[in-house]
């Protein structure tokens, strides 16, 4: 809210006010998982690991949630400028004309974006998956 209220004055009413709003909460959230994702090793110590259960293993939402926060986090990583596409499309369900005025695309390119983060998000899933089966 915080973060609503101080750019506020940047809203120029040329799209809805929920195009405006979700990449700031967007990066709000990806800023508090990384936050805490960091807490957590900083205060963790290793050897207590071992009894802690792995929630992709005791939890399927749990453990589908991390992997999808995961899987987003390399793609930030590896390929930044498809990560808002694939948000704003698939988690906040806007459209593509919609997102492309914001993001200053043109359609074709955003529907490229979303397509390269897609397969990216789904090949990590599947890894995931593939890897805790093995487990």
């Amino acid at each position: 809210m915080l973060q609503v209220a101080r750019g506020i004055g940047g809203f120029e009413h040329r799209a809805r006010f929920t195009t405006w709003l979700y990449p700031i909460v967007t990066n709000c959230v990806r800023q508090t998982y990384r936050s805490l994702v960091r807490q957590a090793a900083e205060h963790v110590d290793p050897a207590s690991l071992a009894d802690v259960p792995d929630p992709r293993r005791t939890s399927v939402i749990a453990g589908a949630r991390i992997a999808i926060l995961d899987a987003v986090e390399r793609l930030e990583r590896r390929r930044p400028n498809v990560v808002a596409p694939f948000l704003l499309r698939d988690l906040a369900d806007l459209e593509y004309s919609e997102i492309a005025d914001r993001l200053g695309l043109s359609v074709a390119t955003l529907k490229f974006r979303i397509h390269e983060a897609r397969t990216f998000i789904r090949q990590q899933l599947t890894e995931s998956a593939s890897l805790s089966i093995r487990d």
